[in-house]
C-alpha cells in the first residue's frame, strides 16, 4: 500500500472503532437483573454499594489523610479527608468500580491500597480499614482482621 492508501485505511478503521462505541452502551450505571441499567428498569431494585470506614488508631498522631481515587494520580480525588485519632470515617462507594486509596502520615509515612474492591466487597454492608503503627488492616466485620499493607517511609 502506498502512503496514502495507508493513511485512508486507517481513517476508514478509525471512523469504524468509533461508530461501534458510540452505538455501545457507554453507561457509568452498574447493571443487575441480567444486563438492564437503572435508567432502563427504574423500579428494580439497585444493588446496595457498601460504606467504607477508615479507622485511625494511630496515637499520639493527629490525623491521617486519606486520598480516594478510581485510579490513583489518574482520576479525580472522589474523597479527600483527615482521619482524626480514635475516630471512624465512614464513606459510601459512589460507584461499583475499584477505588484505590492513598494514607499520609504527618510523619511522612504513606500507605496505597484498594479500599474497595468490587470482586471482594460487592454485596457486602460495610467495609473497615483500620489504620494503626503497623500498617493497614481489612475487615468485613471488625472482629477479624487482615494486614495490607506496611506504612513505608517518604520525604
Amino acid at each position: 500500500m502506498t502512503g496514502s492508501g495507508q493513511y485512508l485505511m486507517l481513517i476508514f478503521v478509525l471512523a469504524r472503532i468509533i461508530s461501534i462505541s458510540s452505538a455501545a452502551d457507554v453507561s457509568d450505571e452498574p447493571s443487575f437483573n441480567n444486563g438492564v441499567t437503572a435508567a432502563q428498569a427504574p423500579n428494580a431494585p439497585r444493588p446496595a454499594l457498601p460504606v467504607i470506614t477508615f479507622i485511625n488508631d494511630i496515637t499520639p498522631l493527629q490525623s491521617v489523610e486519606v486520598t480516594v481515587s478510581e485510579r490513583f494520580g489518574i482520576s479525580p480525588t472522589v474523597l479527600d479527608t483527615d482521619v482524626k485519632v480514635g475516630a471512624d470515617y465512614e464513606w459510601r462507594t459512589p460507584k461499583n468500580v475499584n477505588y484505590s486509596c492513598f494514607a499520609f502520615r504527618p510523619d511522612y509515612y504513606k500507605a496505597i491500597f484498594q479500599c474497595y474492591q468490587p470482586s471482594l466487597d460487592s454485596g457486602r454492608t460495610r467495609v473497615y480499614f483500620l489504620m494503626n503503627w503497623k500498617g493497614i488492616h481489612h475487615s468485613w466485620d471488625k472482629s477479624k482482621w487482615s494486614h495490607v499493607i506496611d506504612w513505608t517511609y517518604s520525604e
